[in-house]
């Protein structure tokens, strides 16, 4: 695993995020891995946890959305730590090395435009 944390283009130890080579790697709980080329949009989400109509908890995920179903489910997420409200903050150099290397994957989330009728 050093090896893969010294050669990897990006590497956040406090949301415990590694970009190497083509692969995004989750180390946090279960141990995850995803090849981006299947993925076509990226995203970061935020679930509350209320009790009482009040906010006592959150948890990060990342979101990956692929066409590719031979490859996995169309919507994958990998829980990533939350640190508070600066969580999207730190993402933000994780979101520009991947628009760097993957310029074809969309970031954000877009709400799918159906028509009413």
């Amino acid at each position: 695993m050093d090896t893969i944390f010294n050669k990897a283009t990006y590497v956040d130890n406090q949301l415990g995020i590694v970009l190497y080579k083509n692969h995004l790697i989750v180390p946090l709980g279960s141990f995850k891995v995803y090849d981006l080329r299947k993925a076509e949009r990226v995203y970061h989400y935020i679930l509350n946890h209320k009790s009482y109509e009040k906010t006592v908890g959150r948890s990060s995920q990342l979101i990956i959305l692929s066409n590719d179903k031979s490859y996995r489910k169309k919507k994958t997420s990998f829980v990533i730590k939350n640190v508070g409200e600066e969580t999207d903050d730190l993402l933000q150099p994780f979101f520009y090395v991947l628009s760097q290397e993957f310029p074809d994957i969309q970031l954000g989330f877009e709400k799918s435009k159906k028509p009413l009728f």
